[in-house]
């Protein structure tokens, strides 16, 4: 979600907690999804019992 600040003007306080809330929920989703897929690439998944 991309938003010019300019665009923010007409916006309530209300509204803007409510994009923030939505913007810091896709932020953490995000964060949790870069992790586990960090996690399946990291040398130790990959390596083979010996």
């Amino acid at each position: 979600m991309l938003m010019q600040p300019q665009s923010l003007d007409h916006l309530s306080a209300e509204q803007l907690r409510e994009m923030t809330a939505r913007l810091l929920t896709e932020l953490r989703h995000s964060q949790a999804l870069n992790a586990k897929l960090a996690q399946g690439h990291s040398p130790a998944a990959h390596q083979t019992g010996a």
